[in-house]
């Protein structure tokens, strides 16, 4: 665990003192496993103690436009971004921040299961009474004993994942009144589906 690798970094600069390129090494090390003790952290308190909706429109195009804008500086040149919606999407009513936490944390997903690169197709459109958002991607895939364990809270096939990223916009979609589903494309990657009713939050 993180502690665990900081204490053997700190321990490590107190037995050799004067050696400088192994002090950077060490700090390195220290410096990396404090964000990802941070993430972890704050993906326990958002699981644990999640906020309540706070309900209006949400303009489901331009939290695509501000996602791929975060995302796209860390993915690499080799991954590209594709955004289609519908041009009459009704606005949904939810929740724009955790809305867009759900989308962003999907599409960081894709982008990190993308090594050698693809694209990522993020889809609105509206189905069933209300919206249907996918993110699709062309990465190395999950395998089938793992699906069903996806969105179990500290399940991770990742290394230094928390294990719940999955977890917090499962739950995140389900207070938001929508359902998500996760199914294998016809060629390479993965395709999650989020569904949310148009009229989730008009009675809040």
């Amino acid at each position: 665990n993180p502690l665990a690798s900081i204490d053997g970094a700190a321990e490590v600069m107190e037995s050799s003192p004067n050696q400088e390129d192994l002090r950077i090494e060490t700090m390195g090390i220290i410096r990396k496993e404090c964000s990802r003790l941070n993430r972890l952290l704050t993906n326990l308190l958002d699981f644990a103690r999640p906020r309540s909706p706070d309900w209006a429109e949400v303009d489901i195009p331009a939290i695509f436009d501000g996602v791929v804008e975060l995302v796209q500086h860390s993915a690499g040149k080799d991954v590209q971004f594709r955004c289609i919606s519908s041009p009459a999407l009704t606005p949904l009513i939810g929740d724009r921040e955790q809305i867009a936490q759900i989308i962003l944390n999907l599409t960081l997903n894709a982008a990190q299961a993308m090594p050698y690169g693809g694209e990522i197709i993020l889809r609105a459109e509206e189905s069933e009474g209300g919206v249907l958002i996918q993110v699709r991607d062309e990465g190395e895939g999950i395998a089938d004993e793992d699906m069903e364990k996806i969105f179990d809270p500290f399940f991770t096939t990742k290394e230094g994942g928390t294990g719940l990223g999955l977890s917090v916009v499962h739950q995140i979609v389900s207070q938001l009144g929508g359902t998500i589903k996760v199914t294998k494309n016809p060629g390479r990657g993965m395709t999650f589906s989020l569904h949310f009713p148009q009229n989730a939050g008009r009675a809040a």
